[in-house]
């Protein structure tokens, strides 16, 4: 709807205060509008544009199964993703408490046991000679398979930080996707 007020102040006013409306040809045979008609008339179309421009249902419901066709195509391709994200987590969580037991180990100047236990998914850290738990890493929630070391499930760190013997363990993520790592003699751990 046009507003007529606004368009009366800003025509320019005769010496009896009247607006003075100049005559406006359209080019459209004999036919002459005035200014005030020509402004009434553009913000008419002003308005009608702007109501146009929603969206129809028909554009509503292709834009929507255009995305549900997206969406059902990137599913799979983020669940791999999740779950290698996942696994990648896991292993280095589990690495950093291979290292955790060397450095404490050290840092204590004492043996340090660490357990695997593939039953609870668990993995405990205990001093080598009491049954004294220092930490547990729980891995269930995890989505991962920790196999058993090739050593057997428990590894030893001695005061310098060695391990008392080599190990290698495999962690597989719900995809089958398998990352190992590897503890030396030294008791380097590192991932592979």
């Amino acid at each position: 709807m046009c507003d007529l007020s606004k368009d009366y102040a800003r025509a320019p006013h005769n010496a009896f205060g009247h607006p003075e409306w100049k005559r406006v040809g359209t080019g459209f045979g004999d036919h002459v509008y005035d200014e005030r008609t020509l402004l009434r008339a553009g913000s008419m179309s002003r308005e009608l544009h702007l109501r146009e421009q929603g969206w129809s249902l028909t554009e509503l419901l292709a834009v929507l199964a255009i995305m549900g066709i997206l969406a059902l195509l990137a599913g799979p391709s983020y669940q791999t993703m999740a779950a290698r994200v996942q696994a990648r987590s896991a292993t280095s969580e589990i690495a950093s408490e291979l290292r955790l037991a060397r450095q404490l180990a050290m840092a204590r100047r004492e043996r340090l046991r660490v357990t695997f236990d593939r039953e609870a998914r668990t993995i405990t850290l205990r001093r080598g000679d009491a049954e004294e738990i220092l930490h547990v890493y729980r891995y269930a929630d995890k989505g991962v398979v920790v196999e058993e070391p090739t050593a057997g499930p428990e590894l030893l760190f001695h005061p310098s930080g060695r391990a008392a013997t080599p190990t290698t363990i495999r962690v597989q993520d719900s995809q089958g996707r398998e990352t190992t790592f590897t503890v030396s003699i030294t008791g380097r751990v590192s991932i592979s």
